[in-house]
């Protein structure tokens, strides 16, 4: 385990960064909103969750299996219906669906 102020490395792939490096990603996070609003962008908050049932409907199963992260309910006899997204479009082709844009 390396460990230093800047960033702590838990195993390969899995850090925990520090002060120098939070504020640059939060300057870089301002900095791409500024850009998307100046061009008309709307920002969104989308869940952490989506439901088992959308992503079917979307054929991620079939697409990406190996990413699939289900949430396991208490009750273990259940059968889990949610799943961390996987990515943010997923959430949104459900909000966008039989709509038509306007916009480019």
């Amino acid at each position: 385990m390396q460990k230093n102020k800047d960033y702590q490395a838990l195993e390969r792939g899995r850090l925990i960064f520090g002060n120098k490096f939070t504020a640059l990603m939060q300057y870089f996070d301002c900095e791409f909103k500024s850009i998307a609003k100046r061009v008309g962008a709307e920002e969104r908050k989308y869940p952490t969750l989506i439901s088992k049932e959308s992503l079917q409907k979307l054929e991620f199963f079939s697409s990406f299996p190996q990413f699939a992260t289900y949430i396991k309910p208490f009750n273990h006899k259940k059968t889990p219906k949610y799943l961390l997204q996987p990515a943010i479009c997923y959430h949104s082709y459900s909000e966008l669906k039989n709509s038509k844009l306007t916009k480019d």
